[in-house]
């Protein structure tokens, strides 16, 4: 895959999809995610252009190969020569009742045709949306996970940033109509892609901090937030931030950065206990110049996925018995010590508990590790050993 940096101005991103890419919900329109993404990377990179072929109302048919919207199709989006191209289509599939296996067959053959031509390739999930039908909200939960789960690196969470808690409908907060993100929203879907780090690049002056890996894990002593950096500038601060809803913000620490060759890592511990979804994120000010990372989110409600039970079956498979917050698809993959792949395979589970059965190729004797994992991050890791 091309890999960009700030020297290079010819890269292009074209997008397809429907309303919500097209900017519907923001005002003004340099507002939506799509505007937010090409003005944040032609500030940093020097991106040449952003194509926009989005329509209201469109659904995967309309961007296929061959679909008579011949001017806002997959077709057209590689006539243009993208070096990127962004496919999102959220709701309208699930409105109009278009099975999800279809949906999904349609993503991936568009999804096919960027990536056998060389270029990359990010497929937006399904976002939440206001609907009295509660099976069709249940599709669009079902299509976030199996988007993440089918595009593992090549996908972006539209659905967890604009769900209302405890809901499967859009955060009234976050919406002005129940089906699109206002602009606080486009917010949040901007701060998905460019987390994705879509366009590797090397920030162009005046900025001279070099950041990476912001990260966070729940500890007994609170949220640990941590990230590496070399400092290079006269005044440098990296300002954590937290939010309730992603889109207004409180300063909550700031650390002074320290020059250094080679790199740095910081820490910082919010010790304020969690009672609604929170997110982190850190504001980079050099020399007066502010810039932020990617965003974290906490969810102190969300049950923990687990593993109840684990056996072997002689050499012939393995079984494990999990519980499961919600209903899931889960990505099984067994591997050596070494870390040679021995087996990968996905399952669609249904909450509160699942079992899960992999047949062995074979395996010879030793030890072995068992990874479950979910489309959103959750993964647990269990140690094995085969005998003789």
């Amino acid at each position: 895959m091309p890999v960009f940096s700030s020297a290079q101005t010819n890269a292009r991103i074209v997008v397809i999809g429907s309303s919500t890419a097209f900017g519907t919900g923001a005002s003004p329109i340099d507002s939506s995610w799509v505007r937010r993404t090409t003005a944040y990377y032609k500030g940093l990179c020097g991106l040449d252009t952003t194509i926009n072929l989005a329509v209201g109302g469109f659904t995967t048919f309309n961007g296929l190969p061959g679909s008579s919207d011949t001017g806002n199709n997959i077709t057209k989006a590689m006539s243009l020569h993208p070096d990127i191209v962004l496919i999102s289509f959220p709701t309208n599939d699930a409105v109009s009742d278009i099975p999800l296996s279809t949906y999904l067959a349609n993503l991936r053959t568009m999804y096919n045709i960027v990536v056998a031509a060389g270029k990359k390739c990010y497929v937006c999930s399904t976002q939440p949306r206001n609907l009295s039908n509660h099976t069709q909200q249940l599709t669009l939960q079902k299509g976030r996970d199996s988007i993440l789960a089918e595009f593992p690196g090549h996908s972006f969470n539209f659905f967890d940033p604009l769900v209302a808690t405890g809901s499967l409908d859009l955060n009234p907060a976050l919406t002005p109509d129940g089906i699109h993100p206002n602009n606080a929203g486009h917010r949040l879907l901007f701060e998905v892609v460019i987390s994705a780090n879509i366009i590797s690049c090397t920030p162009i002056p005046p900025l001279a901090i070099f950041y990476q890996n912001f990260a966070g894990h729940r500890t007994e002593q609170g949220i640990v937030l941590d990230w590496k950096a070399t400092a290079q500038g006269t005044t440098e601060d990296f300002i954590v931030q937290r939010s309730n809803d992603g889109a207004s913000w409180q300063d909550i620490d700031d650390e002074k950065a320290v020059p250094s060759t080679p790199e740095k890592e910081y820490l910082f511990t919010d010790k304020a206990t969690l009672t609604t979804r929170t997110f982190y994120r850190l504001k980079i000010v050099v020399d007066g110049t502010p810039t932020f990372s990617n965003v974290i989110l906490f969810d102190p409600l969300r049950k923990k996925l687990d593993i109840q039970r684990f056996y072997t079956n002689g050499h012939s498979s393995v079984t494990a018995e999990i519980s499961l917050p919600r209903d899931e698809v889960i990505l099984l993959t067994i591997l050596t010590a070494t870390g040679r792949l021995v087996k990968q395979q996905t399952y669609t589970c249904r909450a509160p508990s699942a079992t899960l059965t992999a047949a062995l190729p074979s395996p010879a004797a030793g030890v072995y590790f068992l990874k479950i994992s979910t489309a959103d991050g959750d993964q647990l890791v269990k140690s094995f050993a085969l005998g003789r």
